[in-house]
C-alpha cells in the first residue's frame, strides 16, 4: 500500500468525504472544515512535491509544498501559494492561526507572515482571500481587516484535484519521480506492507 493513499484515505475520513471518491458526504458537511483534515491534505502537498513532477516541467527548487502547487495547480497564484504554505506551517508546527517566519529573505518573510480566519463554506469563491492591508506581524495589531481568510473545504477540494491530476499524469506516462534515488527511494520511503497480527500462545 502507498503512504500517499493512506494519507488521502485518512484526510477524507476526517473531513467527511467519501473514502473512494473524495466528495464531501451530504450528512457530514460539518466535518469539511476540520483542522486535522486540512493538515492531512497539506501533508499530501508536501509528499507530492517531494516525490513527483510532470515530465514536461523543469525541476523546481524550494519547499515541496510550494512545488506541488506549481506543478499540479498552476492556477493558484504566488501570493496565495505563500499564504497556504504559511497556514501549513502554523498548523503543523503549532496548531495555531498565526505564522511569523524567521528565515528567508525579507520579502519572502513578509509574504508568509499571516494571521488567519477560517471558513468551510461550500459556496463558490476563492480558497484564499488576502487582506487589502498586509498584517505586519504584531500580535497587538491582528484585525479582521488584515486577516487572511482560507476556506478549508475548498482547500480539500484543491488537494483532491491535485491528486487527480497526479493520477492523470501517471496514466498518460507523463509523471516523473523527482526523488534523487528514483524508484528505489520512492518504494523505500512511501510504500508499506500491512501484515496480519499473529497471536502466539504463551
Amino acid at each position: 500500500m502507498s503512504c500517499l493513499i493512506a494519507l488521502l484515505r485518512d484526510a477524507r475520513v476526517v473531513t467527511g468525504r467519501d473514502v473512494a471518491t473524495g466528495e464531501v458526504e451530504q450528512d457530514k458537511q460539518e466535518l469539511a472544515g476540520r483542522w486535522l483534515g486540512a493538515v492531512g491534505y497539506m501533508t499530501l502537498f508536501d509528499q507530492i512535491g517531494s516525490a513527483y513532477r510532470p515530465s514536461n516541467e523543469a525541476e523546481l527548487s524550494g519547499q515541496a509544498f510550494i512545488k506541488a502547487l506549481q506543478y499540479f495547480a498552476p492556477e493558484i497564484g504566488e501570493l496565495e501559494r505563500d499564504a497556504l504554505y504559511a497556514l501549513r506551517c502554523s498548523f503543523v508546527h503549532d496548531y495555531s492561526l498565526i505564522n511569523i517566519p524567521f528565515m528567508g529573505s525579507q520579502q519572502l518573510r513578509e509574504r508568509r507572515t499571516h494571521h488567519f480566519m477560517l471558513t468551510a463554506s461550500d459556496e463558490a469563491g476563492p480558497i484564499v482571500r488576502l487582506p487589502s492591508q498586509r498584517w505586519d506581524g504584531s500580535i497587538d495589531r491582528c484585525r479582521l481587516s488584515n486577516a487572511t481568510w482560507v476556506n478549508l473545504r475548498a482547500l480539500g477540494d484543491l488537494a483532491e484535484q491535485v491528486f487527480c491530476r497526479l493520477v492523470a499524469h501517471h496514466e498518460a506516462g507523463t509523471l516523473t519521480i523527482a526523488l534523487p534515488g528514483g524508484l528505489n527511494e520512492l518504494q523505500r520511503r512511501y510504500a508499506m506492507t500491512i501484515r496480519p497480527i499473529r497471536f502466539v500462545d504463551p
